[in-house]
């Protein structure tokens, strides 16, 4: 594993909220927003490491990717993940309820990622948002 690893923070610097609205059609939401691309949530400088917490306040699971780096799971729900996701990866499984704090190194590049989820219907309706490396 990288040295940045080991030295993270287990408080998270930025919380990504997901829920869901809409009245006749779903509409997925980030921190209470649907995909704008005009819109960043947050801002990180480069080659900073950062801590979020996904937390999904849904009856339904998603699969979060985050873009820009790899990303290192530190915890479910409180407790350390298992030892089958002690590695770094972009993708994460968030069940219904759960939170999920990652931590990232954001090193090689500037400009806006997205945050979305991989399950197709759900980014179509809205659930993504963007977060800009400065």
């Amino acid at each position: 594993m990288p040295e940045w690893t080991r030295h993270v923070s287990h408080r998270p610097d930025h919380t990504w909220n997901i829920t869901v609205g809409g009245l006749f059609k779903t509409t997925w939401l980030i921190n209470g927003k649907s995909f704008d691309p005009a819109y960043v949530d947050t801002k990180v400088k480069l080659d900073e490491t950062v801590t979020w917490e996904i937390h999904n306040k849904t009856a339904v699971a998603h699969l979060m990717h985050l873009h820009h780096t790899s990303w290192y799971l530190l915890a479910r729900n409180g407790s350390p993940p298992p030892p089958w996701e002690d590695c770094l990866k972009d993708t994460f499984f968030v069940y219904p309820n759960e939170r999920i704090l990652v931590a990232g190194h954001l090193s090689d590049y500037t400009g806006k990622y997205v945050v979305h989820c991989h399950m197709l219907d759900h980014e179509d309706h809205g659930l993504m948002s963007q977060f800009r490396v400065v």
